[in-house]
């Protein structure tokens, strides 16, 4: 698949496949290093790997004599895609890694934004996982579906959960979807809860209460319930840092920046923001916010499909609100990914 540039014209190292390297050109005292970013907790130079498709990637060639890995690839037969990844080690810290599932879906006609998926951010300073000489197989959680109500009710309900990532014995839950009134009068459970309304109650955000790791490192939180400026409380889907309360329910809640991120990857190097709700009738605020993470915005009274979560981010999508006799559509949820972090 298309490897994205990210850094905006600045130069970037193309691998053919899912393995990406996020890369600034950043001048370190007199010399410019174009190939990697900065860790802004210690301000050494990193490097980040992005995996956005269900791949087995391959971790060899110790060489410093831990369990610090010195390669990661997707390939291990092509020595091209080989990188570097902690050959050397500074401070103690080993690699840092962020598993992000996939957005949940917005609801429509009085309709919940989609829940974020669940955040799972272990820094390298914790010790709490090395990677090991060995392969690795990793499932990259897609987006939800949004509800579509065709304007007859036909079909509903239609949405979908985003499907869970999962790495090396960890697990971040795909978020849930965003209610559609009581089509079933529920947000979906899940990594972080759909939103609600006055007439279905939001989802919980089960990520945190996850066994092991996944929960220990794991960020979510419930969807939001009864916006009060809405017409009939459609709210915002939970974020993996929040759920929005009074008058800021009908947004989606605010997702995760890992301490250390670059900003290049994410919404500014946040993950997991929750889905806008939409409003349904004449009365109220008609759009609403999706949470900084890639949650996509609300919208409702004829304002246009709910727009999706930002791929790569798990963000919720947002609700579209309308009477129940008119067509409206929720957006999908985002992609999920893996992040691995490290010096060079």
């Amino acid at each position: 698949m298309p490897i994205n540039r990210l850094n905006r014209g600045k130069s970037v190292n193309r691998i053919t496949g899912t393995l990406e390297i996020a890369e600034n050109s950043i001048s370190i005292g007199n010399a410019t290093d174009g190939y990697n970013s900065i860790d802004p907790r210690t301000g050494r130079r990193y490097t980040y790997k992005r995996i956005i498709t269900s791949r087995t990637i391959s971790v060899s060639g110790f060489t410093d004599g831990t369990t610090n890995p010195a390669t990661i690839s997707y390939n291990p037969n092509n020595t091209s895609n080989h990188r570097q990844i902690g050959a050397k080690t500074f401070d103690g810290r080993a690699v840092d890694i962020l598993v992000v599932g996939g957005g949940g879906g917005g609801g429509c006609w009085v309709a919940g934004g989609g829940g974020a998926g669940g955040v799972i951010d272990i820094p390298g300073p914790s010790g709490a996982m090395s990677l090991n000489n060995q392969s690795y197989s990793i499932t990259i959680g897609g987006g939800g579906g949004g509800s579509e109500n065709p304007g007859n009710y036909g079909g509903m309900p239609n949405g979908s959960d985003g499907a869970s990532t999962t790495f090396n014995g960890l697990t971040a839950l795909g978020g849930g979807k965003g209610s559609s009134w009581d089509y079933p009068s529920q947000g979906g459970h899940g990594g972080s809860g759909g939103g609600g309304s006055n007439n279905a109650n939001p989802g919980n955000g089960n990520q945190p209460s996850q066994p092991g790791l996944s929960g220990t490192y794991g960020y979510g939180s419930p969807g939001a319930d009864n916006a009060p400026d809405t017409s009939h409380g459609s709210a915002g889907g939970g974020g993996a840092m929040e759920t929005t309360t009074g008058s800021s329910a009908r947004h989606g809640g605010a997702g995760r920046k890992p301490d250390w991120m670059t900003p290049y990857y994410g919404d500014n190097g946040y993950f997991g923001g929750g889905g806008g709700g939409g409003n349904h009738g004449t009365g109220g605020i008609h759009n609403s916010n999706g949470g900084v993470g890639g949650g996509g915005d609300g919208r409702g009274n004829g304002g246009g499909p709910g727009l999706p979560g930002t791929n790569y981010t798990g963000g919720g999508g947002g609700g579209e609100g309308y009477t129940g006799g008119s067509q409206s559509q929720g957006g999908s949820g985002g992609d999920g990914c893996v992040i691995i972090g490290h010096y060079y």
